[in-house]
């Protein structure tokens, strides 16, 4: 971006937070018995049930630190989020003034920088190729990946295997995203009924099975509600350089009703514009 500092880059993080690209192997074993594979699917319907009477939108405080062997940032702000890719972060100074916003919706953006005095819109396309991130991460499913939930629509299991370290199941569903069939691996905790982590692939329909796994989020630290599970801590780990980087929300609430114009912004009078395609 135009004259944007190293923070307000890194703040750039939570829109291309998938971006992330591990060679972890495959966190699951064996598949499982015919018998337990339908309790698990009985399972996943129920909770995704449940997670159809939960609200859609969500607005918090959030705390990003990027951890690698070299540095350590660490940036806040304010996060809303309406599901399916609604998102809009406000990062501010120590004394509470926005320094960066930006929004996402569908499959367009918007930044502003108050310190550049500049504003950028395009599409996430063009805003992953800036950053050099994978175009098969360009997903309609931001709010939802953030929010730590299963997802809307309807959702085909393919798989079902146990979890390398006992931590409950992994599921592997099929599911629509845009106008692409794609591929996601989901840990569940059968006793609790949660997402604990998500791994993201490059797969598609065509591919013959062939897939590399771009990133994993694990959900932590819930809320209380087990009504309408809600984590409050996101972790993202980099194993081939140690990198990690870890989002901590906080003040949450779900008691808000947020339309398509709360994910817009309006350019200020004065300000540099660039237009991504």
């Amino acid at each position: 971006m135009i004259g944007q500092s190293l923070t307000s880059r890194l703040a750039t993080i939570i829109f291309i937070i998938l971006t992330i690209q591990g060679c972890a192997g495959k966190p699951w074993t064996d598949p499982l018995g015919e018998t337990e594979s339908k309790t698990v699917k009985t399972i996943f319907s129920q909770m995704q049930d449940r997670e159809a009477h939960c609200s859609c939108c969500q607005e918090a405080d959030i705390t990003m630190s990027w951890n690698t062997p070299l540095t350590k940032k660490s940036i806040g702000g304010f996060l809303e989020t309406r599901q399916p890719s609604s998102i809009k972060f406000i990062m501010t100074n120590p004394l509470g003034q926005p320094v960066f916003a930006m929004v996402t919706s569908n499959l367009s953006f918007q930044s502003i920088n108050t310190v550049y005095r500049t504003y950028q819109s395009g599409g996430l396309n063009s805003l992953l190729l800036y950053h050099d991130a994978p175009q098969s991460l360009l997903s309609s499913n931001w709010a939802t990946y953030l929010m730590g939930r299963l997802g809307q629509g309807p959702a085909e299991i393919v798989a079902t295997r146990n979890d390398k370290e006992k931590r409950g199941v992994w599921l592997t569903i099929r599911f629509s995203d845009g106008d692409k069939i794609r591929k996601s691996h989901l840990l569940i905790d059968m006793v609790n009924k949660r997402l604990l982590a998500r791994m993201i692939s490059q797969w598609q329909v065509g591919d013959n099975d062939n897939e590399e796994s771009v990133a994993i989020i694990h959900y932590d630290d819930w809320l209380p509600d087990n009504s309408c599970p809600i984590p409050t801590k996101l972790r993202i780990s980099e194993y081939s350089l140690g990198a990690e980087l870890n989002v901590q929300l906080s003040k949450i609430s779900t008691d808000v009703q947020l339309n398509f114009d709360n994910f817009k912004i309006n350019p200020p009078p004065g300000y540099l514009r660039q237009r991504l395609p």
